[in-house]
């Protein structure tokens, strides 16, 4: 399990991305995140068991609703015929944050 969340895609998103998922309080749900929030629960309860399966059980609610969340909003992106942008090659689309 680590090792595939060591190689998830959220772990190479941009800086603009990495503070997107931070602001909407999502990043403890990907990647090394997830897998470093998982492992904690587990060294913080080897002698209690039951407490690690509830703190497992409430970050798997989290990534349930995230789930939903996401697929609710796909269903209204298509629903509303906007689609997503190709880039071609040599195209590239650049962000600026501004705090």
């Amino acid at each position: 399990m680590y090792d595939v969340l060591s190689k998830s895609a959220s772990n190479e998103f941009s800086p603009a991305w990495k503070q997107l998922t931070k602001e909407l309080k999502i990043e403890y749900l990907l990647g090394d995140n997830l897998a470093d929030g998982l492992r904690g629960i587990f060294e913080r309860n080897q002698i209690t068991p039951s407490v690690a399966l509830d703190e497992v059980k409430e970050m798997n609610d989290a990534l349930t609703k995230l789930k939903q969340s996401i697929d609710k909003l796909i269903e209204s992106l298509e629903a509303l015929e906007i689609g997503k942008e190709e880039l071609e090659p040599g195209e590239c689309e650049i962000a600026v944050l501004i705090p």
